[in-house]
Formats: C-alpha cells, structure tokens, sequence
C-alpha cells in the first residue's frame, strides 16, 4: 500500500497544532484570560514617550507611575493630573479596549476592589509589597465615606505563570486568597454596610474598564497595571496604597516625621486618595 507521508505529516501538524490552541484556550478560561506581563508598564510608556520625548528613556518610563523617578513629588503630581485634564489616559485605554465600551455599564454600580497577587510578593519588588491591616481598614471607611454599597474584589493568581518556578505558582494560588481573605474580613468589621461580591478573575480589558467606570477603584496592593484606568477617573474615586518618593520607596510604613510629613504633602498634591502610614 503506498503513503503519501508528506500528507500524513501534514495532517499531523494540523492535529498537533488543534490540541494546542485547544488547549490554550481552556488554560485562557482558567486564568481568567489573564493580563501579559508588565501591561501596565508598556502604557506608561506609550504615554512617557507621548508627553515627555525629550526626557523618554525605557527604563525610566516603566516605572514612572510611581513618584520616586521624579525631580520631585509636585512635578510628579501635576504631570498625572495633566494626563488627567487632556484626556491622555482616556485616548489611550479607548484605543486599547475599542470595542468593550459597553461592558462598561457592567461596574458602574459596584467598587472595583483589585488585589495584584501573584508572581509578586513571592518574587522580590519594591514597588509590590503586602499592605498592613491599617490599609485594608481606612479603604472600607473611604469607600464607606463615598457612599459606597456593592464591593467586586478581583483577583487574578496566574500573573507570568510560565516566569517562575512552581514554588511561586503554588504560593499565588494558595496564599493570594487566603491573603485577601483575611483584608475582607477586616473591612467588613470596619464597614458592615459594605456588601462584597463574591471575587473574580476578570480578563485584561474588562478590569481595565472596570477601573476605569466602577463606582469606584481601589488597590489593595499597588498595580501599574489598573494604575493608568484608574487614575484617568474624572471624579478621584482611586484609593492607593503609599507611592513613597524619591528615598522612600513606595510601601514604607516606618516613616520619619519628615517622610510622614513629605508623603501627607503629596497626598493633598494628586487628584487621587493615597495612604498614609501612620504610627
């Protein structure tokens, strides 16, 4: 009987290639359809590049979301609020999530609560540090303030799932929601009126429009990711943990009267909420 084994090569590609996108798709619904990596990072960057061409480097530009990059706080906190103002922020998700806007009206009665806990802080990072129950406790009485009723905590374990050793894998979906758990808890207890939706993993452009039009947004853990959708709000509804400044790295909660004192002066300088440590 003769073969074509060029056809039966072929044919096995084909097969080969099907299970493959098949499954990667089941692995997309498990993961939430989970964001790339540093997502949050290629938008400041588009916007750096944008705004600020004569001072652009990469590097720079990546992490330029948070203060301690900057000559100072104030031009830290007015350049933010110009992207703000301009709409800069606005163009750039809508060019990203053209086509989602809809979904938009999905959130617009719930607070978009997002916990970044995944690859970080399992892997070391300045910028991605676990928050003390105080953070957990002054977000509820700010969302309370804010009239606030509907809470939808997010919550996406699978962040670069193939960058790590499984060692961090395993400690992402088995402590992040643990973790989280433990913050509800205590915002419950602070805010009793505050009713929390069961948590979910959403997909990359529905979180970011969900920051973007929730009721409000809060970071339980400082994200660049949502940090763009969020900040773009016209109406400030953004809460974040400390941001720090240059030689106080962001997450510091053992603070100087001076570094207190520099960080509640920033705070009164952005158009959003952020934390401060106290003692």
């Amino acid at each position: 009987m003769f073969y074509d084994y060029r056809a039966c090569f072929a044919h096995a590609i084909t097969i080969c290639v099907a299970f493959r996108l098949l499954w990667w798709w089941h692995r997309m619904i498990d993961e939430g359809i989970a964001m790339p990596a540093s997502a949050g990072n290629r938008f400041t960057e588009a916007l750096m590049h944008a705004h600020m061409p004569q001072k652009y480097n990469m590097a720079w530009a990546a992490s330029a979301w948070v203060p301690e990059h900057w000559n100072n706080e104030s031009q830290y906190a007015q350049w933010w609020r110009a992207r703000r103002d301009d709409r800069s922020m606005d163009t750039l998700l809508h060019s990203y999530v053209v086509g989602n806007a809809d979904v938009a009206d999905r959130y617009r009665s719930v607070a978009l609560l997002h916990y970044r806990c995944s690859d970080v802080p399992f892997v070391a990072n300045p910028h991605y540090k676990v928050q003390p129950p105080q953070y957990a406790i002054w977000v509820a009485r700010q969302l309370q303030a804010w009239n606030v009723t509907r809470v939808l905590p997010v919550l996406c374990t699978h962040h670069m799932p193939s960058r790590h050793p499984w060692s961090v894998r395993w400690a992402a979906r088995t402590k992040c929601p643990a973790m989280l758990k433990d913050y509800l808890v205590r915002m419950r207890e602070t805010a009793p009126k505050l009713k929390f939706l069961p948590t979910r993993c959403l997909g990359e452009k529905e979180t970011l429009i969900a920051a973007r039009h929730a009721s409000a947004t809060a970071q339980l853990m400082l994200s660049s990711f949502t940090f763009i959708a969020a900040a773009a709000r016209p109406d400030g509804r953004f809460l974040t943990p400390s941001l720090g400044f240059s030689g106080c790295k962001p997450n510091n909660v053992s603070l100087s009267k001076s570094e207190n004192d520099r960080l509640h002066a920033l705070q009164r300088q952005l158009h959003w909420r952020m934390w401060v440590p106290t003692k």
